[in-house]
């Protein structure tokens, strides 16, 4: 964004009111003051957004594998204040409008002039307000009990969006996925928003929650000339690129600590899924003890031991896996998004084409599986607007549209209908092709974090509480072993469960 263009709302009203006393002084002097209050034009009202927008700013660090600079994005936090155009209100209160903060300005302004587009056409006034994603977060109980919801969230974070379904705040919304087209959306993201056969979200984009990211040019030096297939061959890879590679640069960027917030527990879920176990089954009863989840425990373990996982990745937030990547220090890491592989199109277009995204490598079953998210729409059940509301998400759906959006966010993001996904605009590059192609392979099972008892609050609570990569650091930094870690963190899930299910 060019700050020097950026258009605050002090000079706004500034600006409004030189003009407006230039205006009155030459009323005034052809008719008086009189004549200038007769012949004043109606009153308008201005519509103001007020946004805190993520500005990208640049910062130099120095890579330990060549010792070359290397230019790494990190983010700064100013208050914005947006002007949109000036609309005249045809209801009792403001059409509200939520929404967790774009990644790209260019999202950022396409939204906004929708938004005001929509405004205009339907003669309402939209309070568009951006949040970052975790105050947005913290909003959403307190403003239930409060009663001070907005009519449509835009929601990044799920897990705290379950807990209004459960509590009946949340409109279905089937009745949208059905006009929008059901069979057009890719296989299983559907699985992520519907609980007891009710959709209560609209997605809006799509992601992986376990993308596997790896430097196919190291890969190659050890004989994988294409990815490892089996769990087996992956270990095997790992293993002979951890002894090629200089000091300080690891093999396996896979996080396990708590203050890697989410990618930590997702990636520990994957692994467990490879192995055969899971957390969670169909009737919401904790099923994590087993011994595919011990089996899935000794391998990262081991990994561990065999010194292809990064010590520091005890202690990474949800940055330092991107960090470690982008910089050269890890030759593969699992990441949710594809923020990743997105930063390095952006700046470092020679690693990009040195990176690709695997598929999961199967397991002991022979099955491969891919943990799909999404980021969408929610509507308020007690909205005093319900068409209106509908036709203000359906309008983010238009075709040109939506498909401008999508390809501003690739591949951070994807569009969530299949016949997009085919479109030469991903399948004509091959690193976009390797992400996209995972949602479309019939081959691979899509399923949702929580499988197979759902995204709900429960499991939310499970992710807040970071139970899975607690386990894990019990093992590999406190010599517990993997069955007495599993033993406690199934009793952990099972205390939380028994309060939602009793």
């Amino acid at each position: 964004m060019n700050l020097d263009k950026r258009f605050s709302r002090r000079r706004a009203l500034s600006t409004v009111a030189k003009v407006a006393i230039g205006a009155g002084v030459a009323v005034a002097a052809a008719g008086g003051v009189a004549a200038y209050f007769a012949t004043r034009p109606p009153q308008v009202i201005e519509k103001v957004v007020t946004s805190v927008v993520e500005r990208p700013v640049e910062r130099t660090v120095v890579t330990t594998v060549a010792g070359v600079p290397t230019t790494v994005l990190t983010t700064v936090k100013e208050t914005e204040t947006v002007v949109l155009s000036p609309t005249t209100p045809t209801v009792k209160k403001p059409f509200e409008v939520w929404w967790s903060m774009p990644i790209f300005d260019k999202e950022k302004e396409l939204i906004t002039k929708l938004s005001d587009e929509f405004a205009k056409k339907h003669g309402v006034e939209v309070k568009l307000t951006f949040f970052p994603h975790h105050e947005l977060d913290l909003k959403m109980l307190p403003s239930l009990e409060a009663g001070t919801l907005p009519d449509v969230i835009w929601q990044v974070h799920q897990n705290y969006m379950t807990p209004l379904f459960e509590r009946g705040a949340l409109m279905d919304v089937s009745d949208i996925i059905n006009e929008l087209g059901r069979d057009r959306i890719v296989k299983g993201v559907l699985d992520v928003v519907t609980m007891k056969g009710i959709t209560y979200c609209i997605p809006h984009y799509m992601y992986a929650m376990s993308y596997l990211h790896y430097r196919k040019d190291l890969f190659a030096e050890v004989g994988y000339t294409k990815p490892p297939e089996t769990i087996e061959e992956f270990e095997d890879a790992l293993i002979k690129i951890q002894k090629r590679l200089p000091e300080k640069t690891w093999a396996f960027g896979l996080s396990v600590g708590e203050a890697a917030q989410y990618d930590a527990h997702l990636a520990i879920e994957q692994i467990i899924w490879v192995f055969g176990g899971r957390a969670i089954d169909e009737n919401q009863k904790v099923v994590l003890n087993s011994s595919e989840t011990i089996k899935a425990v000794e391998w990262i373990a081991k990994m561990w031991k065999q010194g292809t996982i990064p010590p520091a990745s005890a202690s990474w937030t949800a940055w330092d896996n991107n960090d470690y990547y982008q910089t050269e220090k890890i030759a593969t890491v699992m990441n949710p998004t594809g923020s990743i592989m997105a930063w390095c199109r952006a700046n470092k277009p020679d690693l990009y084409k040195k990176s690709g995204t695997m598929r999961w490598p199967k397991g002991p079953e022979g099955k491969t599986y891919l943990s799909v998210g999404q980021y969408g729409f929610y509507i308020n059940k007690a909205t005093e607007y319900p068409d209106l509301a509908k036709e203000f998400v359906k309008s983010f759906y238009e075709k040109e549209f939506y498909f401008e959006l999508a390809k501003t966010t690739a591949p951070y993001f994807f569009p969530i209908f299949s016949d997009m996904l085919e479109d030469p605009f991903y399948k004509g590059e091959e690193q976009l092709w390797e992400m996209a192609s995972q949602f479309l392979d019939p081959t691979i099972e899509k399923r949702t974090t929580g499988y197979a008892g759902g995204y709900t609050a429960a499991w939310g609570e499970t992710l807040t509480m970071n139970i899975l990569p607690h386990m894990i650091l019990r093992v590999v930094l406190g010599d517990w072993t993997a069955e007495a870690a599993v033993k406690e963190a199934h009793s952990r899930m099972d205390t939380i469960y028994k309060r939602y299910y009793p």
